[in-house]
């Protein structure tokens, strides 16, 4: 422990020797001792030489174990602060048991509140942190002011490690030789480098011929065998003679010391003038040292209008060996006035080109670039990374201060990088706002970590740093960054810069850079300030859009632009597009060629290629021909065009057929998309037709369309814009001619905001159609169910964030993603559940149809920021917040979520109108495909037949699997012009698969509306076959009323088939036609409901009731008990009443779902049991219940499952068990559950204590994962994860949800929701087992580190045995 030294004398005097005899436990061999004071008196400071002896009095006695003792911390600790501290010790320590802390309860207010103590050792790079969260004081809480505390285990971090090293300068012995200026070294070794490192101790330093003693910390990089050191010349005289420097390992071996014999001036007027130094090292490892090398610079300025700078121009050389660091260019040898235009500068310090701006309004605004021996594309030879910063949004977040980032790999670092100029905010930095830069530098490897600071300069530098994303879209890698925390010297721990670890990663798909070298041509008006884009297309694939734009005024007359684009490799590249959107005065544009380089990666298995070398084999040129206007007037009129390598263009003739319906024509703007085994067409205007007034009613344009070679067409997509008055537009089809074939794509549909589905586009697929059949009913009908299968319909829920001015009137549009294509821009127009789409709160539901995209992977969305705000009219809250958008693709049986959580605005975040959102693979759902049933209906042509009416169906196969309900109308609209008398209506429905046999169908509708009642004739079901050319149709007769004031007031009907028709085309091309009966049909039945009421105070009802029956065959679906044979006032007190019900035979009955809806007066009911009989085989089934259904009683349940008496088998049907997208099924596999456990399960109770500070409920969907071993021994675990649903909706601030499940990680799902939990308890009832493990953390993406979920282990929980 600590002793005083202290004998009553005056001790401590200059050049005095004190002499103290102490009595201690026997600690064995002394290894170290610690010595110090306390920082009190006048005079405190110190000066000691050594400790002559020290040795032990003390014999015999337990030998204890080794502590680090204590140590005054040197802080200030006052509130939110964060104080700094170091901590020397002779030995390895780390990881730390535990630690204590306290202090000497002196001063005025001594108590004081810890929050928590984080220590990192650099020798090993561990960070832990041992929470406290609890006074020390003697007036508050237990009155402790010493406390014990334990690391928490689930945060511990590994950092880079370093060693501490000494380094010893010897400035040398000359007159003037001393310097005030900051001294800088930088230490090289075989496997690396370390980071600048400034030098500085509390003692004078560097005065002449003296010997100053550092301590650093160097990361792991092998032998030394350079050392730079400089100053930054920041005094008037700050000349500076070095003699050596020397550096030694603490704790290393005897002779493991590095020396480096400078002898020079550091000065600017002194010697060569340089204030830099590189020396090579001698010791050990060293055979021989580095010689030194001079680099002759020759930099020529280009010849072009204000191509010279005045700016201070630096030079940083690479090679194998390391680099020179930053070195200033400040001597030319030839000329006075530096870096003029079209000058040659020679400097002292290889041949490279370059013909780059270096500014910040120029080119891509970089004034740093790292440039490679000529000989390759320069653009190529560096890696960009993608950088977006989140200033925080709190009072004060925004700086005016310089701010530079450095990146570190596992191959190197960038350098430090100013974040000069944005590419997205001119005024950056500021609050609550997201800024983006585009850095060029060689390839670093994978992302380790990150250096991020500011200047300290001007009024207000402080800043609020939310986060970092980076993105490396060659190496397909997404880094997320938080830090939360100030950049500010008078906020928390008053640091400027700080170093960052990656807290999330995501891979994506990986990039290729491409340089695009863009010719305009040398005639008159021949440059454009339109915008310009670019598509590739190449033998495996196609590029995005991509907007050719930086800095520079681009293409004007004569010009040579160059861009650097990313895309996905394509292979060999075949064709390009490339045109203008037409906008501006003089967007005419005449395109010379385009020249197109990318790197072929040909690395040997055998060999691997160095890093950033290429050869110039490797590097493929692709050249493309143009000279041809892109002008409305000039020309053909065209502004977009494709050129091929090898030049082959047919053309296509495109036929469109506006139907024969009133109001069918249009006068918007309308527009045409080909797809073929080779690409697409890209999207083309059809603007000239042989008709003057295109599109009109049951008219033919012809349009020509001259286009690569596409091969087979697969689809088309055609749309509108939506422009001028009547733009609604019924288009019968379309057919498109090519050498001689034709190919037709049927439509005979609507692209009508007003009319239909809603929708202003259509994707269309060639179908062939079976002559003959279905002759009497439109083309669309007749092929409604071969069309669907060639398409993917995908529904698309956009969720409006939950904040203020979230929502928007500006159009929507989305584009789809997947593995094999992209959908093309989708707008938005028709949202299936609100009139007024993209309101606060809202989740808008889209359908949307495409073909053959694959499994998705990415969206874009965005809008064209029109409109005004609904509540404050100005034109900057057209902005939207976005929360997420979830695409489910029935037909595949997937559902993706894409979360956002950002503002899509002008004047927020990032400032952009579109962003591109990527897969929460974690909440992707996966569950059976659905397949297409075509399903015509035919009403009775008798009065009144026809119905208003909501109508369902539900198909049953073998053995009782059936489909969910679905209604057969989409919208309420669809529904007033279906089902009239003598109607034939058509829909094809995307349903779970029950099998090739269907064995009964269930039709009815909710009875809402005027003319509810409704006459069915019959209805006929279409599934196409498997494997073969065909379908199969099957008939179920009806011919009766579903009314309430008709027939026997049933609006439910089940029909079984009557007759099976199957269509099959044979190997000639013919139809083949069959027709059969179902050989063991089921038969319609009836049966009979007795419901007894219990004979208790109030049992009776005045609710309506509803009963389902499941037997082996399937169920009844829900009925409601609506004739009661026995009584007129149903369900009263202690009376029977019975009831009829018709339905397809059930087999052998083993439950019922009961329930009421809580209406009227008196709703709650006990009931007592239920029974049914079975009419034909006098069969009784009893259902005991013998419970109340209630909201104000028991349990509070108005529903029941009741199972037969004496039932001991599966208590589930196979329609509970189905995977469908709705269900919460055993057999879906979702994000709630990654492995289902097998076997017997246990019961845990799960109690989550939310903090009572602000802001900290929740009431975003929560989980909890728990996690065991699989087997004794093994690593691999399994988990389960379990929604949290608290009964109030949400987790109040300062309140303990309780949970039981059967079966820790614990979060939510939400990108906006903020939680802050305090604690959460984990009972093992069964094994006498709890554990309750200490959070104190924010589940946001704004607050702490920024993770939504966390993993806790049994390490860090309080463990209890009962």
């Amino acid at each position: 422990g600590q002793l005083v030294l202290d004998d009553s004398k005056n001790n401590f005097e200059r050049a005095r020797k004190d002499t103290f005899s102490l009595q201690c436990p026997h600690l064995g061999k002394i290894k170290k001792i610690r010595i110090g004071h306390d920082n009190g008196g006048v005079s405190p400071g110190w000066y000691l030489d050594k400790v002559v002896r020290f040795t032990s009095s003390c014999m015999g006695g337990r030998r204890v174990k080794s502590v680090q003792g204590k140590s005054i911390l040197d802080g200030k600790f006052q509130r939110n602060r964060v104080d700094i501290c170091d901590i020397e010790s002779t030995t390895m320590l780390s990881p730390l048991d535990h630690i204590e802390i306290g202090h000497d309860n002196s001063g005025t207010g001594p108590g004081w509140y810890l929050e928590k103590v984080v220590i990192t050792c650099p020798t090993n790079g561990c960070e832990q942190v041992f929470s406290c969260r609890k006074w020390l004081a003697t007036d508050e809480g237990d009155g402790l002011i010493s406390r014990q505390l334990y690391e928490s285990k689930s945060l511990r971090k590994q950092v880079v490690q370093k060693s501490a090293w000494n380094c010893l300068i010897w400035t040398s012995d000359v007159r003037n030789a001393g310097t005030d200026a900051n001294v800088f070294i930088q230490v090289y070794g075989e496997n690396g480098k370390s980071d600048e490192l400034p030098l500085d101790n509390e003692t004078d330093n560097f005065e002449t011929g003296q010997k100053d003693k550092f301590k650093i910390n160097l990361p792991e990089i092998g032998c030394i065998y350079k050392l730079r050191v400089w100053h930054d010349d920041s005094n008037p005289f700050s000349g500076w003679h070095l003699d050596k420097i020397e550096l030694e390992p603490i704790g290393g071996k005897k002779g493991d010391l590095y020396t480096f014999k400078c002898g020079k001036w550091l000065d600017t007027n002194e010697g060569d003038g340089e204030v830099i130094r590189e020396i090579p090292s001698t010791g050990p490892g060293v055979k021989r040292p580095q010689p030194l090398v001079r680099y002759s610079v020759s930099v020529v300025t280009g010849d072009k209008r204000g191509a010279g700078t005045d700016a201070n121009v630096s030079c940083c050389l690479y090679g194998r060996q390391g680099d020179t660091g930053n070195r200033p260019l400040t001597a030319s040898k030839n000329n006075r006035n530096k870096f003029e235009r079209g000058q040659l500068h020679l400097m002292l310090i290889i041949q490279t080109q370059h013909h780059r701006w270096l500014a910040t309004d120029e080119d891509d605004g970089a004034i740093v670039r790292e440039l490679t021996s000529e000989g390759s594309p320069q653009l190529l030879n560096t890696t960009s990374y993608h950088v977006a910063v989140k200033t925080g949004d709190i009072r004060g977040a925004g700086t005016d201060a310089d701010v530079y980032i450095q990146i570190y790999g596992s191959d190197g670092d960038t350098g430090r990088l100013k974040l000069t100029r944005g590419e997205n905010i001119r005024n950056k930095f500021e609050r609550g706002r997201t800024d983006k830069f585009k850095l060029e530098a060689t390839d670093i490897g994978r992302l380790e970590r990150i250096y991020i600071g500011h200047s300290d300069s001007g009024i207000g530098a402080g800043w609020f740093l939310d986060g970092i994303e980076i993105d490396v879209p060659s190496s397909g890698m997404h880094y997320t960054f938080k830090a939360n925390r100030w950049l500010a010297s008078d906020e928390g721990d008053g640091k400027t810069e700080i170093e960052l670890y990656p807290t999330q990663t995501r891979q994506q798909d990986k990039l290729l850079p491409y340089e695009i070298t863009v010719a305009t041509g040398d005639t008159l008006n021949a440059g454009t300030d339109a915008q310009v884009v670019l598509q590739l297309y190449g033998e495996d694939g196609k590029s995005e859009v991509m907007k050719l734009r930086n800095k520079t005024d681009n293409f004007e007359r004569k010009a040579i632009d160059k861009f650097k684009i990313e895309a996905p490799d394509i292979g060999p590249i075949t064709k390009i597009r490339i045109g203008h959107d037409g906008r501006g005065v003089g967007s005419g544009w005449f395109l010379d060629s385009v020249k197109i380089q990318r790197f072929v990666h040909k690395t040997s298995k055998r060999k691997k290629r160095r890093r950033g070398q290429f050869n110039q084999s490797e590097v493929e040129t692709y050249w493309f021909v143009c000279k041809r206007w892109f002008d409305k007037s000039e020309d053909d009129g065209q502004i977009i065009r494709e050129l091929e390598r090898f030049r082959f263009d047919p053309e296509y003739t495109v036929d469109v057929y506006t139907g024969d319906k009133y109001g069918a024509g249009t006068d918007s703007n309308v527009f045409l998309t080909l797809y073929g085994e080779n690409g697409d067409s890209g999207e083309r205007k059809l603007d000239k037709s042989v008709n003057i007034n295109k599109f009109e009613r049951n008219q033919v344009d012809s349009f020509k369309l001259k286009a690569a070679d596409l091969s087979t067409l697969k689809k088309l997509k055609i749309r509108h814009d939506n422009s001028e008055i009547g733009s609604s537009w019924f288009v019968d089809r379309v057919e498109v001619k090519v050498k001689g074939e034709t190919w037709v794509f049927p439509c005979q549909r609507w692209l009508s905001t007003k009319e239909d589905d809603g929708q202003i586009e259509r994707t269309l697929v060639p179908v062939d159609v079976v002559s003959g059949r279905k002759a009497s009913i439109a083309v669309r009908d007749a092929i409604a169910l071969e069309t669907k299968a060639q398409l993917t319909t995908y529904e698309v829920s956009v969720k409006t964030g939950d904040v203020w001015g979230s929502g928007t009137d500006a159009n929507v549009y989305l584009t789809l993603f997947g593995e094999k294509d992209d959908s093309g821009i989708i707008n938005l127009k028709t949202s299936k559940t609100y009139r007024d789409k993209f309101e606060r709160n809202h989740i808008d539901v889209f359908t949307v149809e495409s073909a053959d995209l694959g499994v998705l992977k990415k969206i874009k969305i965005g809008h064209d920021n029109a409109g005004l705000s609904p509540v404050i009219p100005l034109p900057s809250l057209t902005g939207w917040y976005l929360e997420y958008v979830e695409v489910d693709a029935a037909s595949l049986g997937m559902k993706w979520r894409f979360p956002c959580g950002r503002w899509i605005a002008k004047d927020k975040d990032d400032g952009k109108l579109e962003k591109e959102l990527h897969l929460a693979t974690d909440e992707t759902v996966g569950y059976a495909a659905k397949v297409p049933y075509e399903i015509t209906v035919y009403t009775s042509e008798i009065s009144g037949a026809g119905t208003d009416a909501d109508v369902y169906v539900v198909l049953y196969g073998r053995e009782g699997i059936a489909t969910e309900q679905t209604s057969l109308c989409s919208s309420k609209d669809e529904r007033k012009s279906r089902f009239n008398k003598k109607g034939i209506d058509t829909f094809v429905l995307e349903l779970d698969d029950i099998g090739e046999v269907i064995e009964k169908l269930r039709i009815g509708h909710d009875g809402k509306g005027w003319g509810a009642g409704w006459h069915l004739d019959k209805v006929e079901v279409r599934r196409l076959l498997e494997g073969v050319k065909g379908s199969e149709t099957s008939t179920f007769t009806c011919g009766r009323w579903l009314a309430r004031d008709e027939d026997d007031g049933e609006i439910v009907r089940e029909l079984v088939p009557t007759k099976i028709v199957k269509e099959q085309v044979t190997k000639s091309g013919k139809l083949k036609r069959s027709e059969s009966k179902l050989d063991d049909a089921l038969k319609n039945q009836q049966y009979k409901v007795h419901v007894f009421t219990g004979d208790v105070f109030r049992g009776g009802t005045d609710a309506n009731v509803f009963i389902t029956i499941f037997g082996e065959n399937g169920d009844t679906g829900e009925r409601k008990l609506l004739k009661s044979e026995t009584n007129t006032d149903k369900f009263e007190r202690g009376k029977e009443d019975i009831f009829k019900l018709d339905a397809v035979d059930l087999g052998k009955l083993f439950k019922v779902h009961i329930r009421h809806d809580n209406a009227l007066i008196q709703p709650a009911w006990f009931l007592d049991r239920v029974e049914i009989e079975d009419t034909d085989t006098g069969s009784i089934y009893v259902f005991h219940c013998e419970r109340w259904l209630a909201k104000n009683k028991e349990d509070g349940k108005i529903a029941r499952s009741l199972y037969v008496v004496g039932y001991d088998g599966e208590t589930s049907t196979r329609r509970s068990l189905a995977t469908t997208k709705s269900g919460g099924s055993l057999g879906k596999k979702s994000i709630l559950s990654d492995t289902i456990p097998e076997g017997p399960t246990i019961p845990y109770t799960v109690k989550i204590e939310t903090g009572s500070e602000e802001g900290s409920s929740c009431k975003a969907p929560a989980f909890i994962k728990i996690f065991g071993p699989s087997k004794k021994g093994t690593v691999s675990r399994r988990w389960v994860m379990i929604p949290l649903e608290p009964y109030s909706g949400k987790f109040k601030r300062g309140t303990i949800e309780t949970f039981n499940i059967e079966a820790i990680d614990i979060g939510h799902s939400s990108v906006d929701e903020e939680w802050f939990v305090e604690s959460v308890m984990v009972n093992q009832p069964t094994l006498g087992k709890s554990y309750t493990f200490k959070c104190h953390k924010w589940f946001a993406r704004s607050k702490d580190d920024g993770l939504v979920s966390r993993i806790f282990t049994t390490d860090d929980a309080e463990k209890l045995s009962f």
